[in-house]
């Protein structure tokens, strides 16, 4: 069966996929609250990161995926 990964964002869980574990969970005593991107996709962000930092990421990782980084 297929089995959803999301990405986290933040703290030492940072770029590591995660199953979903609903809106959010707690790691090495950090929190991480699921939040969708403008395009709807989920993320896992770490309570230490901002919301310019979490779509300043989300902006680089588009560009990266078009090819222009």
């Amino acid at each position: 069966m297929f089995e959803v990964k999301i990405l986290c964002l933040g703290g030492p869980l940072h770029g590591k996929r995660v199953e979903d574990k609903g809106e959010k969970f707690s790691e090495d005593e950090l929190v991480y609250r699921k939040k969708l991107d403008d395009q709807k996709h989920p993320s896992y962000v770490c309570e230490t990161m901002t919301d310019q930092q979490f779509k300043d990421l989300k902006d680089e990782v588009k560009m990266f995926q078009k090819g222009y980084v």
